[in-house]
């Protein structure tokens, strides 16, 4: 699987891909709401407005949906998960049916 997705890259050559998607999204979105301003298609507010511009959403808008949503939970689910940890290293039952505190 060498030849497939990611495989083909170092740890730091896809720290440094990721490092490079956000900030090119990070410089999307101000250029976007600007754009969507000087149309008139948002106020001075929190108003949404759409990653191309224009007045209704694209497979553009979804996709960066899905991105930015996929690595929030990542980072709920390993907050969570170190939480878990601690409370188990403490000697506190996760709750799970798996773990059982012992009587």
């Amino acid at each position: 699987m060498y030849g497939q997705g990611s495989g083909r890259y170092t740890d730091e050559e896809i720290q440094s891909l990721r490092v490079e998607v956000w900030e090119a999204v990070n410089d999307l979105l101000p250029a976007s709401k600007a754009k969507a301003k000087s149309a008139g298609d948002v106020g001075e507010g929190r108003e949404p407005f759409w990653i191309l511009g224009g007045q209704h959403p694209t497979e553009a808008d979804s996709i960066i949906l899905a991105l930015v949503e996929s690595v929030w939970y990542w980072l709920i689910g390993r907050l969570v998960q170190r939480a878990e940890t601690k409370r188990v290293g403490a000697g506190v039952c996760c709750g799970s049916p798996l773990c059982k505190e012992d009587s």
